[in-house]
């Protein structure tokens, strides 16, 4: 659907990108550290599946093992990749609005989902969480994968 709605805009107009390729790889390589993430929450919730039986909601996050750690750690380095992304894309690429507002659409949705990891950590996994964390988490690739068809198209447009 994303690709859908990409190729049915207008695309008159054009301007360059700078470092195109150097984007595009480190795009790339985030939308797959995200999709490793998405993998390492689908861990955490299995794992609260098994416990969730046996213990209430406020204790799960503490009993949980080596997964959620790795799942919360990781997020720092998506962070810092992401940042860097937006480097590339913001400060490099004055010119094209359209990346920069997608980037900081894209930041924002991070933003947004590391906090509701946390909210989740620190009260006790409230139920209205995990469906806006897994939905952030969707929204991300999403995104992700707009950039990319952005970045990787011939004509962009200006405004």
């Amino acid at each position: 659907m994303i690709y859908v709605y990409f190729r049915s805009l207008d695309k008159s107009g054009s301007i360059s990108i700078v470092g195109r390729n150097k984007i595009t790889t480190v795009l790339v390589i985030t939308i797959l550290l995200s999709v490793i993430q998405v993998v390492l929450g689908t861990q955490v919730r299995e794992t609260i599946d098994i416990i969730s039986d046996e213990l209430n909601r406020n204790e799960w996050i503490a009993n949980l093992g080596i997964e959620f750690k790795i799942h919360r750690s990781y997020s720092i380095l998506l962070v810092a990749v992401h940042l860097y992304l937006a480097q590339l894309i913001i400060v490099k690429n004055k010119e094209a609005k359209v990346l920069k507002s997608y980037m900081g659409v894209l930041l924002i949705v991070i933003g947004v989902s590391v906090l509701s990891g946390v909210i989740m950590a620190y009260f006790g996994v409230p139920a209205a969480m995990q469906p806006i964390h897994l939905l952030l988490g969707t929204l991300i690739i999403g995104v992700q994968y707009y950039l990319l068809l952005l970045v990787r198209q011939k004509r962009i447009q200006i405004n």
